[in-house]
């Protein structure tokens, strides 16, 4: 299951854990594990949670719907998820690399692989300028066939472990 698609079924379907829990398989190293997406207060460890704050939708400069769930963190930075499904794996890596091309800088870049070993997408961590040039924000997007997925955040870290919310543990 995408977990962009999972996020919707937890937090638009009902706005509370439904009493089967929803999974999510990552795809960057899947090896086939669930994990728990997160609720609306999900806790990665003693050090830091996250809180569902706000939800929205909105349709982008090139017409594609999302829907974009805020989290507050434990530390008290912002973080902002989305996915959009768009016409072709073509479209979504297009648009990735777009999003590289714009960056300040590119702090990690990789393939996403299925649970079979097969590459079906690209995975690129950026830091992407703002209007303040000193502040930029942490962008984590991934790809997985047509799936266009982000997580964005005032800080790398917060968005580098909200990213371990969808991973299989090893």
């Amino acid at each position: 299951m995408d977990w962009g698609i999972c996020l919707g079924l937890i937090l638009v379907g009902s706005y509370s854990i439904p009493a089967e829990p929803c999974y999510a398989t990552h795809s960057a190293q899947d090896s086939g594990t669930k994990e728990k997406a997160p609720n609306s207060s999900t806790a990665l460890s003693d050090k830091i949670s996250f809180k569902l704050v706000f939800i929205s939708d909105s349709i982008g400069k090139d017409g594609e719907a999302s829907t974009t769930f805020t989290y507050l963190a434990s530390d008290g930075n912002k973080l902002h998820t989305s996915c959009i499904a768009l016409d072709s794996p073509a479209a979504a890596v297009r648009k990735l690399h777009a999003q590289i091309g714009a960056a300040r800088r590119v702090v990690e870049r990789g393939v996403v692989k299925n649970k079979d070993g097969k590459t079906v997408g690209e995975r690129a961590v950026l830091l992407v300028p703002t209007e303040d040039p000193s502040k930029p924000v942490a962008t984590l997007i991934r790809t997985n066939g047509a799936s266009y997925c982000v997580i964005s955040s005032e800080s790398l870290k917060d968005a580098l472990e909200f990213e371990k919310l969808f991973r299989p543990r090893s």
